[in-house]
């Protein structure tokens, strides 16, 4: 009489073990890179939790001013100005920031070994533009790690602009202290 205590063989699977673990492994240092440099990057930015929900031009004020305060030698080149890049309006503002800002922010990063996060609060709304969709926040920010040249808290202010395109209020730049005499404040207003 047969045996019936054969073992049955399944099919075979084209899971090595040696492919799974080339698979896993660098899945789990990308996860632990953006975990450990990009995560507590913004996590340091606050947006206040009490009081009356911040408008959309607000926040794009805020996230934009964030983005450029967060600064970091050991980033490669061109990290600051991708970040800036994804929240400006139009090409040219990114244009502008890759070839005017970003040398100089690069260059201050790497000399004074500047790594910073910041803290934003909004101060109420400077300026409204209804003709082209313009807005200016005043904004504190507060540096982790100031360098020469930037004190620990400072006011600024931020001008947004809706983008129709997208139908988002999006961040244009930080103005110079110059040019606010040519934009008119409206009534005050808070956040």
């Amino acid at each position: 009489m047969p045996s019936t205590n054969r073992i049955k063989k399944g099919p075979a699977t084209p899971w090595h073990p040696a492919i799974v673990l080339l698979a896993i492994v660098p899945i789990a240092s990308a996860g632990w890179a953006i975990v450990q440099y990009i995560v507590p990057r913004f996590q340091e930015v606050r947006i206040p939790a009490a009081g009356p929900a911040l408008s959309q031009d607000a926040q794009a004020a805020i996230a934009g001013v964030a983005a450029f305060y967060t600064i970091d030698y050991t980033e490669p080149v061109g990290a600051w100005a991708e970040r800036m890049c994804a929240l400006v309006v139009t090409p040219d503002d990114c244009l502008l920031l890759q070839l005017y800002f970003a040398p100089a922010i690069r260059a201050t990063a790497e000399k004074y070994r500047v790594q910073s996060t910041c803290t934003v609060l909004p101060v109420g709304l400077f300026s409204i533009d209804e003709t082209i969709l313009s807005r200016i926040w005043i904004l504190q920010v507060t540096v982790s790690n100031p360098w020469p040249g930037i004190n620990p808290t400072e006011t600024v202010f931020a001008e947004v602009v809706f983008d129709q395109d997208r139908q988002e209020w999006r961040f244009r730049r930080i103005l110079f202290e110059q040019e606010l005499p040519g934009y008119r404040s409206p009534t005050p207003k808070g956040p």
